[in-house]
């Protein structure tokens, strides 16, 4: 899968999935998907600053890196935007290994 391949789905999830929480949420909520959309971006940031690499193998990269920061951010005020990120990239991979396999 191209790189812009990937960039197109992960902001057509962005889009549809982790639209921008409105100031009214509940603040659990609003954590929740700012962290979801902060994760998103930062992994399609990567994508972007590695064009030539498998999109795939980054996605799998970042996930390795927030479960090894998962546990070093328990019972941190980190712990949530940790595990939401980690929740994100997984969801991303699989969004990615969806496509590829169409």
């Amino acid at each position: 899968m191209s790189t812009d391949l990937a960039v197109q789905y992960l902001l057509g999830y962005i889009d549809e999935h982790l639209f921008e929480p409105k100031l009214s949420w509940p603040q659990h909520d609003f954590q929740v998907r700012s962290f979801s959309r902060f994760a998103a971006l930062e992994l399609m940031n990567r994508l972007l600053d590695h064009p030539t690499m498998d999109p795939i193998y980054i996605a799998e990269i970042f996930i390795i890196e927030t479960e090894l920061y998962k546990d070093l951010a328990e019972g941190t005020q980190w712990q949530l935007q940790v595990y939401v990120a980690n929740k994100v990239g997984k969801d991303i991979l699989n969004l990615l290994n969806r496509k590829e396999n169409l």
